[in-house]
């Protein structure tokens, strides 16, 4: 019915609608591993589930240390570190962005590049402030889910990561290396109300980093939850 009789049409409020169930039945949620990728063999005690992630923020809270001198040192630190394994694992990003085709039109200059100052601290703020709506960590592998019902991908031609799926996958492998995790992949996944037509997913799906099968709807994660 809804509060007031409106009609609650937020996105967080059908992720946690959904997903709530699959952190108190773990076979469920094993079952949803399994869906995304029959190669992992870990255990369902041994999965887990996170709603509404921002893991560069709680990384970047964990190392602050309460002096402010020090914050600013362990800041500048996190930044450098960031900044090196960008330019390390995504060197050629930008350039395969470019032969993608004229599908990303008004990209600018320096979007995806963080060779000058000021883009340094625009790129760190990317990090910290990405929000994945869905994440599973198993054994060896990273799981991050983007839920959507109404509202497109987004994109923002002032960051340096600009488009949503893009950010999310860049900023999740930047973390699993930062943090010297054994995971050996990182894999999207998208919730969707309908199976959509998006440069972004198009993008994704091209380098590699999503499958189709990957792009499910509210009522395949239904299905997966009430499977037995």
């Amino acid at each position: 019915m809804g509060i007031l009789h409106i009609c609650n049409r937020t996105e967080n409020w059908r992720t946690a609608r959904y997903v709530i169930p699959f952190l108190e039945d773990k076979d469920a949620l094993l079952r949803l591993v399994q869906k995304l990728n029959p190669d992992d063999t870990t255990p369902n005690h041994k999965i887990e589930l996170e709603l509404f992630w921002q893991g560069g923020r709680d990384l970047r809270l964990k190392l602050t240390p309460c002096d402010a001198k020090a914050a600013d040192k362990a800041k500048a630190k996190l930044k450098c570190e960031l900044i090196a394994l960008y330019k390390e694992e995504f060197r050629t990003l930008r350039e395969d962005i470019e032969n993608f085709g004229c599908r990303f039109r008004n990209l600018k200059e320096d979007n995806y590049v963080v060779d000058k100052p000021h883009r340094e601290d625009i790129f760190l703020s990317n990090v910290i402030h990405t929000e994945i709506d869905m994440v599973i960590q198993s054994e060896n592998y990273l799981y991050i889910g983007e839920m959507k019902y109404e509202a497109p991908f987004s994109a923002n031609s002032k960051h340096v990561l600009v488009h949503q799926l893009i950010r999310q996958y860049v900023v999740s492998k930047l973390l699993v290396s930062h943090q010297k995790c054994k995971i050996r992949s990182v894999k999207q996944f998208v919730v969707v109300k309908k199976k959509p037509a998006s440069n972004q997913l198009d993008f994704v799906k091209y380098q590699g980093w999503l499958c189709d099968k990957n792009i499910l709807t509210w009522n395949d994660l239904d299905r997966i939850r009430h499977d037995k």
